[in-house]
Formats: structure tokens, sequence, C-alpha cells
């Protein structure tokens, strides 16, 4: 009897050891599901200087850091992430009007945020040639600022910076549209 008793809990030993290492691996997963999502009035964004990119970048891109600071608790950034935009006032015909840039497309997902924590985004303008530039699908212009929304509940709420930058496509249209603006996660900054 002892003898068919050993493969019997060498079997439940095994088991049981699967079944806990399996827990570890969904509670790391599903972590960042349990953290609340951040709150506006808990987030800080600020823009640091522009700077031309180095090595990796195409020449004479052109870089915005954003950085976010959690004044709150631990949370997580919306799963649709921040939407940086850059905007420029335009003439059309008699009427000035706001103008937007494409924004530039978030791709991360389950960003966490420790408590007083800082992340870093950078938005890229890509300087493209000349060609490229001054076309109707691009539109070049100097856009006069950017918004920053959707890194916390209400997803409406935004932030407007008033900054100066060169070279940035606004569609003019009827063409497709050609976009050298994008957005990079960093993420956490000292």
């Amino acid at each position: 009897m002892n003898l068919t008793l050993r493969p019997f809990v060498a079997v439940v030993i095994a088991v049981a050891s699967l079944s806990s290492l399996s827990s570890l691996f969904v509670a790391g997963s599903s972590s960042a599901a349990t953290v609340p999502e951040c709150s506006y009035s808990t987030m800080k964004v600020t823009l640091g200087a522009t700077y031309v990119g180095g090595a990796g970048y195409a020449a004479g891109t052109r870089l915005v850091p954003i950085l976010f600071t959690n004044k709150g608790v631990a949370c997580h950034l919306p799963l649709t992430g921040p939407k940086i935009v850059a905007f420029r006032s335009a003439k059309v015909g008699k009427k000035t009007t706001a103008q937007d840039s494409h924004p530039a497309l978030w791709k991360e997902r389950w960003v966490v945020l420790a408590a007083k924590a800082h992340v870093e985004a950078l938005f890229e303008i890509v300087a493209l040639p000349s060609a490229s530039m001054n076309t109707r699908a691009c539109g070049e212009a100097t856009a006069t600022g950017l918004t920053v929304s959707g890194f916390g509940q209400p997803l409406a709420s935004w932030i407007y910076f008033a900054r100066s930058l060169p070279g940035v496509c606004f569609y003019a249209g009827p063409t497709p549209a050609t976009i050298n603006v994008k957005e990079v996660w960093v993420g956490a900054v000292k």
C-alpha cells in the first residue's frame, strides 16, 4: 500500500505546484487591471524644452518631452492613452479658425504610474523632404501650441501649451494626409 500511494502523492504535489504557479501568472497579468484609472485632477502635465533628436532619428527631427506626474495613489493611464495634437490658427476666407494636425498614435497598454511617479512621452516632429512638406497632403505650417488630453478621467479634459513648432503637417486636403508627428513612450524618469 505504501508503494501505491507514492505516485499519487507525487501527482498531488505536482498539481498543487502548477496551480499555485498559474495563479502567479494570472495575478501578474491582471495586476494593472486592479489599479484604478488615473484621474485628471491628480495628474500634472508639463512640457520640456524642444530639442533635435540625435542618433536613431531622421535628420532634423525635433522632440518635445512631455512629463506626466502622478500626484495621487498608483493608477493606470486610460487604455486609449494620452492624445497629443499640434494646433495652429488658420485663416479660412474671412474667418480665423483653429486647425489641428493628425494626433500622434498611442501604442502602449496598461501603463501603471506609481504614487508620486514621473513618466515621460516624446512628441516627435519628423523632418520630411521638402517635396513632401510643400504639398496639399501636408500643408506645412508652424504650430502655435499642443493640446494633451486622455491622460486621466474624465477623458474630455485637456491642457493647452503655447509652443511655436515649425514644420508640422496640417492637412490641406483632398489628397491623403501626410503625417509627420508621432508619440513615443519613454516611461519612468527620476
